[in-house]
C-alpha cells in the first residue's frame, strides 16, 4: 500500500509542475468535464493527451495539496469535474448493485474508497467536498 501511495504522490508532484510550466492549464481542465472517454482515448498524441486521460480517469488527482501554490489557482474548475467524475462512479456502482453484479458490501466498501480517494484524504478534497456537499450523490442506503 505504502508504494501506491508514494506513486499517487509522484503523479501529483507531475502534474503540478505540468501546471507551473504550462504544459496544462485550467482551461486543459475544464475541457476535461465536457469530454468523455472515448474521445480521450482516441486522442493520445502527445505526453500532456495521456495525462489528461488520466486525470480525467484518475481526477482525485486534482485534489493536489500542492496545486493550491499555483497562481491563479481556481478550485472551481477543479471542483466540477471532480464532482461529475465522483457522481458518475457512484451512479455506476448504484446501478450495479440494483442489477445484482456487486454485493452490498462490495458497493459499500467501494464507496468509502471513492470517498477516501476524492475527499477524506487530502485538505482539498475535504475542502471541495464540505463546500459542494448538496451536489454530490449520496450512496444506497
Amino acid at each position: 500500500m505504502h508504494n501506491i501511495i508514494d506513486y499517487l504522490e509522484g503523479i501529483k508532484k507531475n502534474i503540478y509542475f505540468m501546471f507551473v510550466r504550462e504544459e496544462i492549464t485550467f482551461n486543459d481542465i475544464d475541457n476535461l468535464y465536457n469530454s468523455n472517454i472515448e474521445n480521450l482515448l482516441n486522442k493520445q498524441e502527445s505526453y500532456k493527451d495521456k495525462v489528461l486521460l488520466s486525470i480525467y480517469i484518475n481526477p482525485y488527482l486534482l485534489c493536489n495539496d500542492y496545486l493550491v501554490r499555483i497562481d491563479g489557482f481556481n478550485i472551481d474548475i477543479i471542483s466540477k469535474l471532480l464532482i461529475k467524475r465522483y457522481n458518475d462512479e457512484i451512479y455506476e456502482y448504484n446501478t450495479r448493485l440494483m442489477n445484482g453484479d456487486i454485493t452490498y458490501i462490495e458497493y459499500c466498501n467501494n464507496i468509502m474508497m471513492l470517498n477516501k480517494l476524492y475527499f477524506t484524504s487530502t485538505m482539498m478534497g475535504s475542502r471541495i467536498s464540505k463546500i459542494n456537499e448538496d451536489k454530490i450523490i449520496k450512496k444506497v442506503k
